[in-house]
């Protein structure tokens, strides 16, 4: 177990140096994904939120990076639990500790004491709920959003959540239809790759089309810019990535407003 501390907070994260994600973040000092860092951090200075949720958390490296203030309740959901005794360290040195609650589970659209996860104990960040044979089966419990923030929801007026579960993103949404509903306003980022969701059973363009529902959605590009799709669909995606599988990070938000008081500038893919 060897430990990072986030140069500009001082905080720490705990993480294994035997596998390939940890030794990314060691050479990294725990930041390898640098825009979804940015904009967890800003979002929870501007946009205030009363609850932060982060449905994936591996080692803690978004969770763990940000000050929260005192009245904010903060949720992480893993369904690796051999990474439970990094994050227990890391949340022990956290000074928001006592407002930070951890679930093992796997996020999804069910509560289920049977569900399976496959572990790659050589590179934690590809661990998936997708059965993958070269994995470790592990057996957990499925949990949804909804039922996580059963007793949270009046609370939870301003919503800020991240989600990256490999795949299982369209699962994950079918399950917390009612905290979305139950937010006066909700912000996230969402991992989209299609390639993984077609694996999970699901379309590209049937996740795209939900999230739409309820949001804006955006392509974030940097931490400075965020580009808006005339017509958002997978067609679109591909063209303007130039490429058959898509992996890209989309910023989805309620009001845009909201992308101002982030200092996001918008340009907009007109094919």
């Amino acid at each position: 177990m060897e430990k990072i501390t986030f140069s500009d907070l001082g905080y720490v994260l705990y993480i294994n140096p035997h596998e390939s994600r940890g030794q990314f973040l060691l050479a990294h000092q725990g930041i390898t994904q640098p825009k979804i860092t940015s904009f967890w951090k800003k979002a929870v200075a501007y946009f205030q939120p009363s609850v932060a949720l982060d449905v994936g958390v591996n080692y803690g490296e978004i969770l763990f990076s940000s000050a929260y203030a005192k009245e904010v309740t903060v949720i992480g959901i893993e369904a690796n639990d051999t990474l439970a005794p990094y994050i227990h360290h890391s949340l022990h040195e956290h000074p928001n500790r006592e407002q930070i609650h951890i679930v093992y589970a796997l996020a999804s659209d069910r509560d289920d004491e049977q569900a399976f996860f496959y572990i790659n104990p050589q590179y934690s960040g590809t661990s998936t709920a997708i059965p993958s044979p070269a994995f470790q089966q592990r057996q957990v419990r499925s949990v949804t959003i909804d039922t996580v923030m059963k007793g949270l929801t009046r609370k939870a007026h301003r919503l800020l959540f991240k989600m990256d579960v490999e795949g299982y993103e369209a699962k994950v949404w079918g399950g917390m239809e009612a905290t979305l509903q139950a937010c006066q306003e909700a912000l996230g980022c969402i991992e989209f790759n299609n390639q993984f969701l077609e694996q999970a059973g699901t379309s590209g363009n049937e996740l795209l089309e939900k999230l739409k529902q309820q949001f804006h959605v955006y392509y974030l590009l940097n931490d400075t810019q965020v580009v808006k799709f005339k017509s958002l669909d997978l067609n679109t995606l591909t063209r303007y990535f130039n490429k058959p599988n898509v992996h890209a990070d989309l910023l989805l938000v309620q009001n845009e407003h909201t992308l101002q008081q982030l200092q996001y500038q918008i340009t907009t893919y007109e094919e």
